[in-house]
């Protein structure tokens, strides 16, 4: 078993893909993903830095063990660099249309 290990009692496959997922476990880890990318920004009101981002990797990576899901950090952080971008343009326009949808109630208010 050239790229197999034995974790735990459990034999892991070491050179394992994002792509090799369920649909369920990429949806899940999605999930809880963009849950931390969204609480920071929540929390913060600005961007991750990169040292925040390998926080929340781990976060996200501790949940997975804890439901044996097991795909290798680096696609972790893969998906995550390329989805991060997508999340906060998303999240950007939500705040702003918050932000519109506000000061239109409270013009309306006034008159």
């Amino acid at each position: 078993m050239k790229n197999h290990d034995i974790v735990n009692g459990q034999i892991l496959q070491m050179n394992k893909k994002w792509s090799h997922l369920k649909q369920n476990q990429k949806d899940l880890i999605a999930e809880w993903l963009q849950e931390e990318y969204r609480g920071f920004i929540a929390m913060y009101l600005r961007k991750p830095k990169r040292f925040e981002e390998e926080y929340m990797i781990d976060s996200v990576m501790e949940r997975m063990q804890a439901r044996d899901i097991w795909v290798p950090y680096v696609e972790v952080k893969t998906y995550f660099t390329r989805k991060k971008g997508k999340w906060y343009r998303k999240l950007e326009s939500e705040l702003e249309n918050r932000r519109i949808e506000e000061e239109e109630q409270f013009f309306s208010i006034k008159k």
